[in-house]
């Protein structure tokens, strides 16, 4: 009986930790995140206003390198989250950090295939990079 309990615990721990790796790995795929900010500055603040934020962070994870990109649509009246979502796609956005947005603009993500974290409200560029590397950010569903 004991033998039985042993194998039993032993799959389990097994298929747990086959199933932590693949999550691992899956990450390990994300070579590029957006942030959106009002300066370009690694220590600006997030903005809180996705398709209305004035530039764009891109960090790439695989060589710890910080650009900015230019958010034309920041002052358009409409159809300014369709337009931002090509934009971080046209440059390999794998994934975003915001503090909110809207219906249409997750619809427009989520259709491009980036992948969306919440991250509070108040946080540094580097504050964020820094939650990301020791993985303490959540996942949109």
């Amino acid at each position: 009986m004991k033998l039985l309990t042993l194998i039993t615990f032993l799959i389990t721990l097994t298929f747990m930790l086959s199933a932590h790796q693949d999550s691992r790995k899956q990450d390990d795929k994300v070579e590029i995140i957006a942030i959106p900010v009002s300066e370009k500055n690694i220590d600006a603040l997030i903005s809180e206003h996705f398709s209305r934020s004035p530039f764009f962070c891109l960090y790439n994870t695989k060589t710890d390198s910080w650009t900015f990109i230019e958010n034309a649509q920041s002052e358009a009246s409409q159809g300014g989250s369709r337009r931002v979502v090509q934009l971080l796609s046209k440059n390999g956005v794998q994934k975003i950090y915001l503090v909110k947005a809207g219906d249409n603009a997750l619809s427009f993500l989520n259709s491009s295939k980036i992948r969306t974290e919440i991250v509070p409200a108040g946080k540094s560029v580097r504050q964020i990079v820094k939650l990301f590397t020791l993985s303490q950010l959540t996942s949109l569903p």
